[in-house]
């Protein structure tokens, strides 16, 4: 699964913070890529916002960089994630692709079911 954003804006702020993140850590991008099983040209296109990213390898890049994922988001997207949103949003951070699946899949049928 891809993470969808409504703009470029958006895949440029993701990788922007991504960055920053990285380089106050003092990670080069080589190292980032190891540490979330990628090579150096994605993360650089990551932090570009020039390529879409899954939904596990942002989850893997908030990891290594030890960051909440909602502090990785665009501040329009991050600002909504306030209380059980953040907290639901942390909790999938560590997740398998697969799990990340099932997880979306659950929350759509009880969303459906409250209908």
């Amino acid at each position: 699964m891809q993470l969808s954003l409504k703009n470029d804006n958006d895949k440029y702020e993701i990788g922007n913070k991504i960055r920053e993140r990285r380089t106050a850590l003092g990670f080069s991008q080589d190292e980032l890529a190891d540490m979330v099983g990628t090579d150096g040209n994605s993360v650089s296109r990551h932090e570009n916002g020039t390529r879409e990213m899954k939904i596990s390898v942002f989850c893997q890049y908030a990891d290594a960089l030890s960051a909440n994922p909602a502090d990785l988001l665009p501040e329009r997207l991050s600002k909504k994630l306030e209380g059980k949103y953040a907290e639901l949003v942390d909790t999938a951070a560590g997740l398998s692709e697969g799990d990340l699946e099932i997880l979306l899949l659950m929350a759509k049928r009880m969303k459906a079911q409250a209908s």
